[in-house]
């Protein structure tokens, strides 16, 4: 995963340690914190296909390793109606670098915003 010194870079997960999912209005938030090996970059919350509910994954490039380093990203995403038939669930399944397969956190709902 780590750069043979030709500045190659690849997709890992990262890992999180804490995770935040709240629904405010019909906008949800998820903010993550952590810390990543030192040399990763562009660190995102990406959303991924799952059938019949919501799930994600804080990615980012990993390329020369040198130490650690803390991040916190936020993610919104924008005019989603939950729970619904579309999405009938009141939790996410987030994957990280120690989760690979992704676990279960529940959504805190916070009024109309």
């Amino acid at each position: 995963m780590a750069s043979t010194g030709d500045d190659k870079t690849s997709t890992v997960l990262v890992p999180a340690d804490c995770v935040g999912v709240y629904y405010v209005g019909s906008d949800l938030y998820i903010i993550v914190m952590g810390v990543a090996y030192g040399g990763t970059t562009d660190i995102h919350i990406e959303r991924l296909p799952f059938a019949g509910g919501l799930k994600y994954a804080i990615k980012g490039e990993l390329g020369e390793v040198a130490g650690f380093q803390p991040y916190c990203v936020e993610y919104i995403e924008k005019d989603i109606k939950i729970p619904s038939r579309a999405v009938p669930s009141k939790s996410i399944i987030f994957e990280d670098a120690e989760h690979p397969l992704g676990y279960v956190i529940p959504i805190k709902f916070f009024g109309l915003g």
